[in-house]
């Protein structure tokens, strides 16, 4: 199974196709800055939100027990420990900007190009804008989003240390929060959404369409799912891609890890009809790439609609 840096050798070999099938993506981090440069609508302070029948850990929502993820969590880190994504604070803090000759910099330069694409949509968006981000790890990508005037955002995991380091890194920005919680049980502040973002992470997913339904759920009529940074697959490449994530996991040192990432067929989509914002097999994104040089993502980008 290749990783993000093989996925970018792939590119640079065959650049008019792109069939990449990434393990999972990076780390999730921002360059940070200081409150006084923001300007926020107030927001529902964590005082508010300890009127829920949950525990606090400062800017940190506990809705359920961690104890319920506790093997995924373990496995799911491991694997990061493995493939160097488990950042300082001060690196968290600066990314999707990463120091030049980094391991990771040209997945970075990837994600930093997705993660623009997506600020850009939602700056355009008419406000206040309350975002739910799904699978938001160390919570670089809820941040980001975070810097959109008039806008509250919920970064939500299962993974209490990436969780905890968010809350950390994070803390002065006051229109952010991050919560653990299950996503079948438990209703995150802030809900009903109007954007739900899946940055990397549907992957970790069995079953793509009951996910889809019940993100709908919490959306506002007008809401819209956004889901990038995931490989999508053909019937005839999935097999072959099950094969090179069990290779991948083995080669780690952590074979049980591919029980648990899920290859998701780009027809899945199709009942919910969703937009293609970005496609990066596109005339334009290729000679982008390989003319130009520009580092895009090689991951399509949806955006789907609450259906009435």
């Amino acid at each position: 199974m290749a990783d993000w840096l093989s996925q970018i050798s792939l590119v640079r070999r065959n650049r008019s196709r792109i069939t990449f099938h990434p393990c999972h993506g990076g780390a999730k981090t921002q360059k940070f800055y200081p409150a006084k440069q923001r300007k926020f609508l107030p927001i529902t302070s964590i005082m508010e939100i300890k009127k829920l029948p949950s525990a606090t850990t400062g800017r940190l929502l506990y809705l359920s027990s961690p104890e319920q993820d506790t093997a995924f969590a373990a496995l799911y880190t491991q694997v990061r420990e493995q493939e160097g994504r488990i950042y300082p604070d001060e690196v968290v803090q600066r990314l999707p900007e990463i120091d030049r000759g980094h391991p990771l910099e040209e997945e970075w330069k990837m994600r930093r190009d997705s993660a623009r694409r997506l600020c850009r949509y939602l700056r355009g968006r008419p406000g206040p804008l309350t975002i739910l981000e799904v699978g938001c790890g160390n919570g670089w990508l809820s941040a980001q989003m975070a810097r959109i005037p008039r806008t509250q955002v919920v970064g939500l995991d299962v993974n209490p240390r990436e969780l905890e380091q968010a809350a950390r890194v994070f803390a002065e920005v006051s229109n952010l929060c991050f919560v653990y919680g299950n996503l079948w049980q438990d209703t995150p502040p802030h809900h009903p959404f109007d954007v739900i973002v899946l940055a990397s992470v549907v992957q970790y997913f069995p079953d793509l369409s009951r996910l889809i339904r019940r993100l709908q759920e919490m959306l506002k009529p007008e809401g819209e799912i956004h889901i990038l940074d995931s490989p999508f697959y053909s019937p005839e490449t999935v097999d072959s891609a099950r094969h090179r994530t069990a290779a991948y996991y083995r080669a780690l040192g952590v074979p049980k890890m591919a029980r648990h990432y899920f290859h998701h067929l780009q027809e899945a989509l199709a009942p919910f009809h969703p937009h293609l914002a970005y496609d990066p097999g596109s005339f334009l994104a290729r000679i982008r790439r390989r003319w130009l040089r520009q580092a895009l993502s090689p991951f399509p980008w949806f955006v789907i609609r609450k259906c009435p």
